[in-house]
């Protein structure tokens, strides 16, 4: 199962797999500011990939912050 969910993750392009683990990493969820410190990216290659990893259906926003989580814990736990 984890490397059928490893093959959606390496679909995506570099920046949002790196996001992807990042996310991971961070726990159940991570707020956006942090993750922009941490990603080291410019502004509109943390959004394009942000954008990657939600429009994949692996990454959702998380609920009442301006944070971003995985759709499924299997997911994350996989990627991590």
């Amino acid at each position: 199962l984890r490397d059928l969910l490893l093959v959606r993750v390496e679909a995506l392009p570099e920046h949002a797999q790196r996001i992807a683990r990042l996310v991971a990493e961070g726990g159940s969820h991570v707020e956006h500011e942090l993750l922009a410190a941490v990603a080291g990216l410019a502004e509109d290659d943390l959004d394009a990939a942000l954008r990657a990893a939600v429009g994949a259906h692996l990454l959702q926003p998380a609920p009442d912050t301006d944070g971003y989580r995985f759709r499924h814990s299997l997911v994350r736990e996989a990627v991590s």
